[in-house]
Order: C-alpha cells, then structure tokens, then sequence
C-alpha cells in the first residue's frame, strides 16, 4: 500500500511539473515571438476571410522595427506593402481598401511616425505596434487613426485588434511565421518567410 501510495504521489508530482512547466512555456510566447521580429524584413502572402469566403488576398511584404515606447511591454513597430490578387470577385474592393491596409493614412494628423533606415537613406514611416499583453499570453496590434478633436481639429487616435495566431512555423522558430488578426468581422491571416535582417 506504501509503494502504491508512493508511486501515485510520484506521478501527481510528475504531473503537476510538467503542467506547470507547460504552462510557463506558453506565458511568454508573445513576448519571445516579438523579440525575434525586431528589424526584420519578410515576404509572403495573405488573405482575408470573412464569415464566407476568402475576401482579399495577394502578396505582402512587412518591415518590422524595434519599439521602445509601449510602456515596458515586449512590442514591435511594422508596415507592409500588399499586391491584391484580381483572382477573387471581391478585387475591386480589394483596391478600394487596398491603400488603407498598406499604408496608415494620418490625413491632416502628424507624429506616430518613427525614422528608419530604407535602402540606404532615412525614411519616416507610419507605425502600427504589436504589444504583448498580460505577460505575454496574448497580443493586440495597435494602429493609428486620424479622426476630428471636435474643435475644428485633428487628433490622432489608436484603435487595438487582438492578435489571435503569432506562431513561427519553421524548425528554427525564426525563419517562417503565420500571423493573424481579428478585425471586425473579418480575420487577417499572413504567412511569411524572412527576407533578411
């Protein structure tokens, strides 16, 4: 009956471990996920889908840099440059909303850029962030937005969408990564390749 009692403690004790070391392993992910994104460059595709079919899709390539400013959590500033595919009825929407998902508009808006270095000369690009939240267990991607103060001026306002997939695919766990995001009603899936530091 010791024996029993003994082995049985043994397994709940093994049990609990690897619980607990399975759930440590899943409370940073976020956070070592981002850090392995800092100043990179990568290239791959994306769509869009909605309740019903794929909506948009294409090729797209992201820059992703460092990100200092988000209160101490792990974060990286990004943009990206999307090619529509005409290959879906929706391509003309695709075009219309097209400018928008590439590039931040700040129509009348200034600030919320950060200077980087581009094929050799220093570029100022508009910055959308993705934060780890909650110790890194979850992640949302921060965008900004010019909308009116209501005092006859422009305010720049952000907007967060929660990332629900940030998993690097590749043996390496540096060298390919699936991204998506929740918008409303639609979710945006990206699958990438690094394209060079």
């Amino acid at each position: 009956m010791k024996l029993f009692a003994g082995l049985m403690s043994v397994l709940i004790l093994g049990v609990s471990v690897s619980h607990a070391q399975e759930r440590q392993s899943h409370s940073g992910h976020f956070n070592q996920a981002l850090a392995a994104l800092q100043n990179s460059n990568w290239s791959g595709k994306f769509l869009s889908v909605g309740p019903g079919p794929v909506i948009c899709h294409g090729a797209i390539t992201v820059r992703f840099f460092s990100e200092s400013n988000s209160g101490g959590a792990q974060a990286v500033s990004y943009r990206h440059n999307a090619t529509f595919s005409p290959a879906t009825p929706f391509f003309p929407f695709c075009q219309t909303i097209g400018k928008g998902m590439s590039v931040v508009d700040l129509g009348n808006c200034s600030g919320s850029r950060k200077a980087a270095v581009e094929n050799g000369k220093k570029v100022m690009v508009p910055v959308r962030t993705i934060i780890a939240r909650n110790g890194g267990t979850s992640a949302v991607v921060s965008t900004p937005s010019c909308v009116s103060d209501g005092k006859g001026g422009y305010k720049i306002q952000r907007v967060e969408y929660p990332v629900t997939a940030l998993e690097f695919t590749d043996a390496r766990n540096r060298n390919a990564v699936k991204i998506s995001i929740a918008l409303p009603g639609i979710s945006l899936n990206y699958d990438l390749k690094r394209a060079g530091r």
